[in-house]
């Protein structure tokens, strides 16, 4: 099972990359999803808090998900 997440304001792992990666794990099978989070902090976003990020990653590691 796989999260994919992606920032809007990212350049270098951009959302479009992150989509196909997605599509990807799908065509084989593999419980996947994808969200783009808006954040301008670029990369580092996922350093920090940007609305929604955290939540979404914690619903995917609680312990009932999936």
């Amino acid at each position: 099972r796989f999260q994919v997440t992606s920032f809007s304001s990212d350049w270098r792992f951009d959302t479009a990359q992150s989509v196909r990666l997605t599509e990807q794990l799908q065509k084989c099978g593999v419980d996947a999803d994808h969200a783009e989070i808006h954040s301008p902090y670029g990369h580092d976003s996922f350093l920090l808090d940007p609305p929604g990020y955290l939540d979404r990653v914690n619903a995917f590691l609680s312990p009932d998900a999936g």
